[in-house]
């Protein structure tokens, strides 16, 4: 099974169920396969005479994406080793939680078989009190999952205003209580925005770096839904 990583913002948005989209960049290997196909067909034709039938980005791209219709993906996130002495139970602490004490709350101990726990107790004095980088996560430590829906192939800045929200864009309001607007907000910002673009643009620079945007690259969109591990 594949896994995803999200920002730890994105990644409570979408265990919430706030966050039902994502857009990842198309890599340049891709779009040059595009670009190759794209002057092939330009440059034969039917013994008829007739020129091949051409499809264009948002219907070629499609088909080189990471993740596929139907497909379950495990979330990625930053974990630990954990043992529950009381319990006798081996599991996993996770880094997105802010629970100060887990050793008193379980809610979010996930607990492995106890079967090989002799692997398990070494793995936990190897990396007892080390939290794992969320980029390694195995899909057997994983607890949430999702379910890709929809892929489609389009330029970034051709998102509409209501893929934004899809996106995790808050919908709010600034001024005071006598005078005020509608306004858009990124997760985790109280910086308004009079559209959703607006505040998409800055988020996507936040997370692809500055000047992002303004490439206007070619990106995945991806649609999904939680659902359990089957």
């Amino acid at each position: 099974m594949k896994g995803i990583i999200f920002t730890k913002e994105n990644f409570l948005l979408t265990i919430k169920g706030l966050k039902t989209q994502t857009r990842r960049i198309i890599p340049e290997k891709v779009i040059e396969k595009f670009y190759n196909y794209d002057d092939r067909v330009s440059s034969v034709g039917k013994p008829d005479g007739i020129a091949c039938i051409r499809l264009y980005e948002e219907d070629f791209l499609p088909q080189f994406s990471r993740y596929k219709v139907g497909e379950i993906v495990y979330l990625k996130e930053p974990y630990q080793h954990a043992i529950v002495h009381e319990m006798v139970g081996y599991g996993y602490f996770y880094g997105c939680d802010k629970i100060e004490d887990y050793s008193c709350d379980l809610s979010w101990f996930r607990e492995m078989s106890r079967d090989g726990s002799s692997e398990w107790q070494e793995r936990w004095n190897k990396y007892e009190d080390e939290k794992m980088n969320k980029l390694f996560m195995p899909e057997i430590a994983a607890r949430y999952f999702i379910k890709i829906t929809g892929v489609k192939a389009e330029r970034l800045q051709d998102i509409s205003e209501e893929d934004c929200l899809l996106e995790g864009i808050k919908i709010g309001r600034c001024g005071n209580e006598s005078k005020w607007m509608k306004a858009f907000y990124a997760p985790d910002d109280n910086q308004p925005y009079i559209t959703a673009k607006s505040a998409y643009e800055e988020v996507f620079n936040r997370i692809n770096g500055k000047g992002a945007w303004r490439i206007n690259p070619f990106v995945w969109v991806y649609d999904y839904e939680l659902t359990k591990q089957f």
